[in-house]
């Protein structure tokens, strides 16, 4: 068993690539937000404020990149009765409350599964707003949002090197017969971890945007820099392949005209290693300008002891009371260090599909090492069980920063689990926007929310998986 323990790490509000931002949108735990209308996209993609005013928060992101523009990742979690009418906006500029349209760029709706909203952006230097809202004034509320930056930025033309095009989801390096553009960004490992690798793509011209990342672990590819549109270089003639994805929308959630994404999950990085990701286009002269981002990976696989038994949720709807189950299920534990007083947490797509669970603990109640003994299903630790699969994220006020809790993470039904599946769990936190949360209580907390309760508060601390990007 592996129980995974996240310290302070960063603070976030100094990093210049990152800004991590959580808070409300309405309170009813004291002060209030902002209120303006909001922005509305027809189908034509033509920007009109809307009739009624809703709560909001915003920050700024501050651009330092030069000369030219780079990539921005912006990501938002909600609390489950925001879920139907929440949106982020994103603004080339400043946002004002009176003229939401004003240099509008991009907004996105929440989905289910993490991350709830997904937006790229491809910003110039400068000064850019992103504003949290919600379409229906009744329905805000908690919220946490993340604008990461690429750590690297690059286009591709017609005079660039080709490559022949690689095939995706296959177990070995194969090459088609025709080529592309390709450039490429290379990078020293200076720690042994794990990391999800992250590729942007852009083309204000093409609405569909088709690339194929392929990824090595060597900077020393005797084909870089080399091949042309009549004899382009072939990219599986090393042996320092590691593997090839195309654009994908299941894990990033990204789904725009004009850009696209794809990823490495869960990729094991050796300390003193060179790693190189070359990126190029799905067809012939498809040209796009490029970007990478790397963060440590929200992936995770549940242990392979079927012991531990999970609360049952419907002993919860009331918020109050924690009863043990009757059905073990698989798990795993993961040990987090609260930092902020604001936190929603959930599962995102996996490639096992599994639908989720999990439950929340003060201090750490992790179980054996060899997973036979499991963690105590209710005792007065217990803070919260959540049907992540169905019913919506983990989402809490008032944390106070130091404290260490438990989420076991487990499925939703009894039945499922076994030969250790994937899961993505993404830990949304950052500083407060808005009204700050009443502080949370001393000694043990007990007796907060429920599985598909509505509760406004839960006085609990989970703590961040994203942290400073790697290199």
């Amino acid at each position: 068993m592996k129980v995974i323990v996240f310290l302070a790490l960063v603070a976030f509000s100094q990093a210049a690539h990152l800004f991590y931002y959580a808070g409300t949108t309405n309170s009813t735990t004291g002060g209030t937000s902002p209120s303006a209308n909001f922005a509305t996209v027809d189908a034509n993609g033509v920007c009109t404020p809307s009739a009624t005013a809703s709560g909001y928060q915003y920050f700024t992101i501050n651009s330092t990149i030069n000369p030219g523009p780079t990539f921005y990742w912006v990501t938002a979690m909600f609390e489950k009765t925001t879920f139907a009418t929440a949106q982020v906006q994103v603004y080339n500029g400043k946002f004002s409350p009176t003229a939401p349209c004003a240099n509008f760029t991009a907004l996105r709706s929440a989905t289910s599964r993490a991350p709830h909203v997904s937006i790229l952006v491809y910003l110039p230097p400068g000064f850019h707003d992103v504003v949290v809202t919600t379409t229906d004034p009744t329905d805000a509320g908690v919220f946490a949002v993340h604008a990461d930056r690429a750590m690297w930025t690059m286009g591709t033309t017609n005079a660039s090197p080709y490559m022949l095009q690689q095939y995706t989801s296959t177990s070995t390096c194969q090459s088609y017969s025709s080529g592309s553009p390709y450039t490429y960004y290379q990078w020293a490992a200076t720690t042994n971890s794990k990391v999800d690798i992250i590729a942007f793509s852009y083309n204000n011209t093409m609405t569909s945007n088709n690339f194929v990342a392929s990824l090595y672990n060597s900077t020393a590819l005797a084909f870089l820099g080399l091949g042309n549109l009549t004899n382009p270089v072939d990219g599986c003639a090393t042996a320092a392949w590691m593997d090839s994805a195309s654009d994908e929308s299941s894990y990033t959630k990204v789904s725009q005209n004009y850009f696209a994404a794809s990823i490495f999950v869960g990729v094991q990085q050796t300390a003193g290693t060179n790693y190189t990701i070359v990126l190029s286009g799905y067809n012939t002269d498809e040209n796009y300008i490029y970007g990478v981002y790397v963060r440590p990976s929200v992936q995770g696989f549940l242990g392979g002891q079927q012991t531990y038994y999970r609360p049952s949720f419907g002993s919860l709807q009331d918020g109050d009371i924690c009863a043990n189950g009757t059905s073990t299920y698989y798990w795993t534990p993961v040990v987090f260090t609260a930092q902020y007083t604001t936190y929603v947490v959930d599962n995102g797509n996996s490639a096992s599909g599994l639908d989720t669970a999990a439950c929340l603990y003060y201090g750490n109640n992790v179980g054996s090492a060899d997973m036979t003994v499991p963690p105590v299903p209710c005792n007065a630790n217990w803070l919260q069980c959540i049907d992540t699969g169905d019913i919506g994220p983990l989402h809490q006020l008032g944390t106070t920063p130091g404290r260490n809790y438990t989420i076991v993470q487990t499925t939703y039904s009894s039945s499922a689990g076994s030969g250790n599946p994937e899961y993505m769990l993404y830990i949304y936190t950052g500083v407060q926007l808005g009204p700050l949360p009443p502080a949370a209580t001393t000694g043990v907390e007990t007796g907060l929310m429920g599985s598909s309760s509505s509760a406004s508060m839960i006085v609990a601390s989970i703590a961040l998986i994203f942290a400073a990007l790697l290199f």
